[in-house]
């Protein structure tokens, strides 16, 4: 994330940073005028810039709130890998570090689209013929960034 520091109404003779992370000091490698902050990990993040002039006086700026979200990590199980057409599947899908904002499910049978009948959880998947099929699940966190897991079975008669 890019950073600037603009001073009104005189000169700085120098610029500290303070970054705290979960309400705990960490270090920020900023210049005089900012720079790039690289954040380490998840967590709730606050920048204060504290400048002095001349004269020896520090000012200080309101904090920056920064929230850094985990990336989600999603696990897509089924109960079998194989199985007869007249058979079902449990279906889980289990989303790690965070809470997805929605869940969108797509299934295809030897390549062609089929609806999915499944809650954001998973659920019982039914199979209306021998094939192969894929299960895919896409994940969108708060941000709108993107995650995807993916089943593969075959369906025999």
């Amino acid at each position: 994330m890019e950073i600037g520091l603009t001073a009104e109404g005189g000169k700085l003779d120098s610029v500290r940073w303070a970054l705290t992370k979960d309400d705990k000091e960490t270090s920020a490698a900023l210049g005089d005028n900012g720079g790039t902050l690289i954040f380490d990990g998840a967590g709730d993040y606050a920048l204060t810039a504290i400048a002095k002039d001349a004269h020896g006086r520090e000012f200080s700026s309101e904090p920056v709130v920064i929230k850094v979200l985990p990336n989600l990590s999603l696990s897509l199980t089924a109960d079998t890998d194989k199985l007869h057409e007249d058979e079902a599947a449990a279906i889980s899908l289990t989303v790690e570090h965070g809470t997805p904002s929605t869940i969108e499910w797509a299934l295809t049978h030897d390549g062609e689209d089929v609806s999915v009948p499944l809650d954001d959880h998973g659920g019982k998947l039914a199979f209306d013929g021998a094939g192969a099929y894929v299960l895919t699940a896409a994940v969108t966190d708060e941000l709108g960034k993107e995650y995807t897991a993916a089943c593969r079975w075959r369906s025999a008669r």
